[in-house]
């Protein structure tokens, strides 16, 4: 009985003195068990002098005539985000989600340059990088925006565009995040448990299911990473209105989507994007900023449609690689 209470008292004493480190292994191990049943694996590619790290799915031979697919997540996540929707299109597209620098995987140095023209210039490079002339893009939020000065700075580096809730327009009606921050509150610099919780309602109106232990971790990654994500904040904040201080019209095949119930970005901002855009436009009535997360299979059934009409599926001719050309020679 002694020992039974002994090992008992051990558990209880290790998952204190663990807590909440104990949901960063639980969140870690279900974006692995998520990596690994969708075929990706994590990769890193040398952009710009700075080691970019993305998620990948299987190549196939070296040939590939999939064309490519570029998930750019939002401020301040990170490429984990797209998962539940980039597993669906993995066996259509070449799919690749990369971490932006200052944020996941590939980290933060304050001698980069975090501007919205650097990180632009990175995603432009990206393509090139992996072999490609062009790529579909798929921005929400920060990365909506990114995608957006892309398409309008570089368009043939870009196929389609698909904008989920991008950021750099505000609607005819204040948001709650808009509020909160005319209020010099800032609802992204949590210094509580409870902050981060505020935040996540108020990004999510169908959040997922999470184990209070995982929120909670997440909750102390936001909380230490605080002056980093003001910081990052500050430059994107300054530089959206500054590039973007209007919508001009592309001419390439652009989608919107929106949750009508978005705190972060109130959906009458897409009548700025639907004015200015010849855009195909989809609003789910009861889901928040984070579409991709709260429904992606809708998201998907919506894409799958939109590329469909694009031609994003016809198979490409990749250019010869330099390893074949020397192979070739006698």
């Amino acid at each position: 009985m002694d020992i039974i209470l002994g090992f008992l008292l051990l558990l209880v004493a290790t998952y204190y003195y663990t807590y909440p480190k104990t949901g960063v292994w639980l969140y870690r191990g279900l974006q692995q068990w998520r990596m690994m049943k969708s075929g990706f694996r994590e990769r890193s590619y040398r952009v710009n002098g700075i080691p970019i790290v993305v998620l990948e799915n299987e190549s196939q031979p070296i040939h590939d005539t999939r064309q490519l697919l570029i998930l750019v997540h939002d401020f301040p996540a990170d490429k984990t985000m797209w998962l539940p929707l980039a597993s669906k299109f993995s066996d259509k597209f070449h799919v690749v989600v990369p971490d932006l620098p200052g944020f996941g995987e590939t980290g933060y140095d304050p001698l980069w340059d975090f501007s919205l023209t650097a990180q632009v210039q990175r995603l432009g490079a990206l393509i090139w990088q992996m072999g490609y002339s062009q790529a579909h893009i798929i921005g929400q939020g920060m990365g909506a925006d990114i995608g957006y000065i892309l398409a309008r700075e570089q368009q043939r580096a870009v196929a389609s565009l698909t904008l989920i809730a991008p950021m750099s327009q505000s609607g005819s009606k204040k948001s709650l995040f808009d509020k909160q921050i005319s209020q010099t509150r800032n609802p992204f610099f949590t210094q509580s448990k409870e902050d981060f919780y505020a935040l996540y309602a108020m990004a999510t109106f169908r959040p997922p299911r999470y184990p209070g232990v995982i929120k909670d971790a997440m909750a102390q990654h936001f909380t230490l990473q605080r002056t980093r994500i003001q910081a990052l904040f500050s430059i994107y904040w300054q530089d959206k209105s500054r590039l973007i201080p209007h919508v001009g019209n592309l001419d390439i095949p652009v989608q919107l989507c929106w949750g009508r119930q978005d705190s972060l970005v109130d959906i009458s901002a897409a009548e700025a994007w639907c004015r200015a855009l010849s855009v195909y436009c989809s609003v789910m009535s009861d889901t928040g900023h984070y579409v991709s997360i709260e429904s992606p299979a809708r998201l998907f059934h919506i894409l799958n449609h939109f590329y469909e009409k694009a031609g994003a599926y016809h198979p490409v001719k990749m250019p010869a690689r330099v390893e074949d050309f020397y192979k070739q020679l006698p």
